[in-house]
């Protein structure tokens, strides 16, 4: 029996997969789809393609009370920050975290299989610790990858891409707060009309959503309900949540400012100061894998570890900490509304 672990995206190690393992079961350990056709269009047609998706999805369902409880595996020193990060969720959309676990677990039953095997990874770095994982049970596995300066300039690459993106993000942040600023001095927040609000919408915006002649009437997934509320007599404020990946950012805040509506926008709660904070927050590790960290009964630390480092300068975590500062915002203007 023969165990490969393969960089799927080498595309020497395709070839070199298609015609010496002819006859092994390859698994597919990837999320591009792609990728994955590409990889079937050039594998001989002798190869045996493994079950990969059933095999995970019947080691969550065998798993799912240890997978929910995923945080009793971690130290955590900042619960708060830990709920702001993406590990925190574990859901697919936000973090490989749990998908990543199933995969170990599954490459542990590999090793036990008959016959060979080719296990076509798509992250290098899981590769990596798959084939450490085996290496130190002292079970023979092979390592296909480019390696030497190849494998040199990738891990180097993983070591600088994220601080710098990561710097990149915090200087953007920042610009984007001066500007707002710049745009407050001109239209200020309404701080008695929010603080008189007794209803509060907390409200995906677009631009035209706040027209500057009439106050807003619709609510994105609320329909007409602010025109209703108001009709009934209550006071109705917003949180104009920017819908910045589709629409200009510029756009939305200076039509929201400029509007008649009490409305406020995410980032009047952020000052540089408390950006600084957030972003000098998410420079350390706090939260870290237990030593005896486990699923199943296989150990699991080592891919603990890698995810916390592809998390480690996530973006997602300091917006959601910008995001947190909303509430004691609103505060600090008595704004004390009976409904959210």
């Amino acid at each position: 029996m023969t165990v490969t672990v393969a960089d799927a995206r080498w595309r020497a190690a395709r070839a070199a997969t298609g015609s010496a393992m002819a006859d092994a079961t390859v698994w597919y350990f990837g999320d591009d789809h792609g990728l994955y056709r590409d990889l079937r269009d050039r594998l001989s047609d002798r190869v045996v393609w493994g079950d990969t998706g059933a095999q995970l999805n019947a080691i969550m369902e065998a798993n799912e009370t240890a997978f929910i409880n995923l945080d009793r595996g971690f130290e955590i020193e900042d619960r708060d920050w830990w709920e702001l990060t993406n590990l925190a969720e574990r859901g697919p959309y936000s973090t490989t975290f749990t998908t990543e676990c199933c995969r170990a677990l599954l490459f542990d039953r590999i090793l036990t299989m008959d016959g060979d095997h080719v296990v076509a990874v798509e992250a290098p770095d899981l590769a990596d610790t798959l084939h450490r994982s085996a290496v130190t049970r002292n079970i023979a596995v092979v390592r296909a990858d480019a390696g030497g300066l190849s494998r040199f300039f990738a891990r180097l690459k993983a070591r600088l891409v994220p601080p710098l993106r990561f710097g990149r993000l915090v200087f953007r942040r920042a610009v984007r707060l001066r500007r707002l600023r710049r745009l407050r001095a001109r239209y200020p927040v309404p701080t008695a009309d929010i603080a008189g609000a007794d209803v509060l919408f907390a409200a995906w915006t677009k631009p035209g959503d706040f027209p500057a002649d009439r106050l807003r009437d619709m609510g994105h997934y609320m329909g007409h309900l602010p025109r209703a509320l108001r009709q009934r007599g209550h006071r109705v404020g917003y949180i104009a949540l920017p819908l910045e990946e589709f629409y200009d950012l510029d756009t939305i805040n200076r039509e929201t400012a400029a509007s008649p509506d009490a409305a406020i926008l995410p980032d009047d709660a952020l000052s540089l100061g408390k950006l600084w904070r957030l972003a000098w927050k998410s420079l350390g590790y706090r939260a870290r894998p237990r030593a005896d960290f486990s699923v199943a009964g296989t150990d699991l630390t080592a891919v603990a570890e890698m995810v916390a480092r592809r998390e480690h300068l996530n973006w997602r975590a300091t917006v959601a900490g910008a995001w947190s500062e909303i509430g004691p915002y609103l505060a600090s203007l008595g704004c004390r509304p009976r409904a959210l």
